[in-house]
């Protein structure tokens, strides 16, 4: 019987309330980077959604970009045509090392909690192939650290951008299996998933391909139940 939360906050929008990252316990010594991985062992980004297909520029659809400690609210349609930059950015698309997001301007030390806040959204070409199978990839932040192991949670926001509403999600070190399963999956859809409550089955809104060219999930659910 799944249920599902809503992150009304996430997508192509305004807004910097989203996700967020949460570091504890040691110092880094370096600006962590939020990236997208196809695989538990974060080496490699060939599945489909990282590399992009012709219609959307050959680009990954995955974007994201950082929005508090020195960066702001990105604004409407802040992912529309955006372009991938090489290395790193406060706004970008997500492909391994190739891309990637770097959160906040100042490096995560104590005192503890630290979080950096950032906004996502999912984007599907019009030639990309239907279903699951390359479209499920890995979000992750790399962070760096010359000590003790830094550690690093994932949070999503269920309330709304003016009052929000913390919820852990389950998060692994690299390497480790992750499942879809509760709290371990950001899920994409289109604008009619419901949540169910009450023992009444979650149902999950697929997203339907543009004509052409690209366009962005309408929703974004986590599994609470």
């Amino acid at each position: 019987m799944p249920e599902y939360e809503q992150i009304a906050a996430a997508g192509n929008q305004a807004g910097t309330n989203a996700f967020r990252a949460v570091f504890t316990v040691a110092d880094h010594s370096d600006l962590p980077r939020l990236q997208a991985w196809d695989n538990e062992q974060l080496n490699t980004h060939a599945i489909e959604l990282l590399t992009g297909t012709t219609e959307n520029g050959d680009v990954s659809g995955l974007c994201a970009a950082s929005t508090n400690d020195g960066n702001g609210d990105p604004g409407a349609a802040w992912a529309t045509a955006l372009a991938q930059t090489a290395g790193g950015a406060v706004v970008n698309r997500l492909q391994g090392d190739v891309a990637y997001v770097i959160l906040g301007t100042v490096v995560p030390v104590s005192p503890f909690p630290v979080y950096r806040t950032f906004q996502f959204a999912v984007g599907i070409a019009s030639d990309m192939a239907s279903g699951t199978v390359g479209h499920q990839p890995y979000l992750a932040v790399k962070s760096f650290y010359t000590g003790a192991v830094p550690t690093l949670d994932f949070e999503y926001n269920n309330g709304t951008e003016g009052s929000p509403a913390w919820q852990p999600m389950t998060s692994q070190p690299g390497g480790t299996v992750n499942v879809i399963d509760v709290g371990t999956a950001i899920h994409a859809t289109g604008p009619d998933t419901t949540g169910g409550v009450g023992g009444n089955n979650g149902v999950l809104d697929p997203i339907t391909k543009p004509g052409s060219g690209e366009k962005f999930a309408e929703e974004y659910w986590v599994r609470s139940l």
